[in-house]
């Protein structure tokens, strides 16, 4: 072998292909479980928090929905008397009255909106947890991506370094002719491809790495280790489960597809109020007068209610049952959605799975054994260089394409528990 080839197999195998340090094995690493994210994200999320708050406002509207309208009084004494020329004069001859009007609701108004207020209660409460299902859905999304983005990247940082050795040795002995221009080039040209796909890579670690942090109200910035219980997942299988069946789970706990259940019913009943709205509420009158009837002290009771002509609130309950209808639809179109959001999310899982399983288990160590042979069969010039691009080009893709794979299994596993409304496995 000539000297030059020995000197850069020398150098190359001295540095070896062992992975560096990464963000893994940093002092300012959170290292979390999936249960540890949840934890955290349960207790720090911040646009759940705030949710909650919707619930709160709606039991308040629950108790002002129950409460009585308030009394009206009405005290009324004489300003000036004409006869003995006297202002607010008290004595005998005064007149003073009180009077108390409180207002009744008939036709089962008050419990129609109280009926209303708590729909409305549901309505938040199904929010609540319909964004703990979107927000948890994120959090797996990125805690399994960043997991998968850190396996791809210690390719590159294993790759790029040794590229970037073996062409620093070819720049050394173009100048002596040992290596055409050609060969610098071609070299060149992969460790810029590797570059960019690692910058790619990186990219996208730290947009996981943020919306991750995000999701858990992480307020340091560390960076984010997740620990996945590999084994636990490569054992779940979804083909034991029948489309049907994950069809009626996702009626049963969809809660977006609750929520238009529970509008359609609140239309019902506020359709219902409008009508009662139709029949006056009558106002029962209490008094007393001193003077100013035609005995002295006169006690009195009475009744006031509105004559029921010309508004019967038609308008309103012609527009209350477009609304009816109108909730009708959403439901049924939402619940059809909701169907085919299981199926295609069962179907895709089907299919990963079934590439998943059928992928030989030894496939990235066998590519890793031939890549590090390839190596040094290139650096002994056993093979040249087009041969050993080729085959550093299919190592890269094949080794990334394989951790790409197994994200996108975990993806749709997690898409189909999303698209079902809750966990499977």
């Amino acid at each position: 072998m000539p000297l030059y080839r020995l000197s850069l197999f020398a150098l190359i195998l001295a540095f070896g292909f062992k992975p560096l340090s990464g963000q893994a094995y940093r002092a300012d690493t959170l290292k979390v479980t999936i249960q540890d994210a949840d934890t955290l994200f349960l207790s720090k999320n911040l646009p759940l928090l705030a949710q909650k708050y919707n619930i709160d406002e709606s039991e308040a509207n629950i108790i002002q929905a129950r409460i009585w309208d308030r009394p009206n009084i009405t005290l009324i004494h004489n300003l000036y008397n004409p006869v003995n020329q006297k202002y607010f004069e008290i004595s005998a001859g005064s007149e003073t009255s009180v009077q108390v009007q409180q207002l009744i609701l008939i036709a089962g108004k008050r419990h129609k909106l109280v009926s209303m207020a708590e729909n409305n209660r549901q309505v938040a409460q199904y929010q609540y947890f319909d964004l703990l299902r979107n927000l948890k859905y994120q959090l797996h999304a990125s805690f399994y991506n960043i997991y998968y983005i850190e396996k791809k990247l210690q390719i590159f940082n294993t790759e790029v370094p040794l590229l970037q050795k073996i062409l620093a040795g070819y720049e050394a002995m173009y100048p002596k002719g040992f290596v055409a221009l050609k060969e610098v080039v071609r070299l060149k040209a992969l460790l810029f491809a590797l570059e960019t796909d690692k910058l790619e890579l990186s990219q996208q670690l730290n947009e996981n790495e943020d919306n991750f942090r995000l999701m858990i109200g992480e307020k340091i910035h560390r960076y984010i280790k997740p620990l996945p219980n590999l084994a636990y997942l490569d054992s779940i299988n979804p083909g034991k489960y029948k489309v049907a069946d994950l069809i009626d789970t996702a009626q049963r706990n969809r809660l977006d597809l609750l929520i238009y259940k529970v509008q359609d019913q609140y239309a019902h009943i506020d359709l219902s109020y409008q009508k009662s709205l139709g029949i006056p509420n009558p106002t029962l009158i209490a008094g007393w007068d001193h003077n100013g009837s035609f005995v002295t002290n006169y006690n009195y009771l009475g009744l006031s209610f509105d004559l029921p002509f010309w508004n019967q609130n038609r308008g309103n309950i012609k527009a209350a049952e477009a609304r009816v209808n109108e909730n009708k639809i959403n439901y049924d179109y939402h619940t059809l959605e909701v169907n085919s959001q299981v199926e295609q999310s069962y179907r895709k899982a089907i299919e990963i799975e079934s590439l998943y399983r059928n992928t030989d288990s030894n496939y990235g160590a066998d590519f890793t054994k031939i890549i590090t042979g390839t190596t040094e069969s290139f650096l002994k010039h056993q093979i040249g260089l087009l041969e050993f691009v080729d085959l550093y080009e299919s190592y890269k893709d094949s080794q990334t394409q394989l951790l790409q794979l197994q994200n996108d299994r975990i993806n749709a596993l997690e898409n189909l528990n999303y698209s079902v409304g809750k966990s499977l496995n």
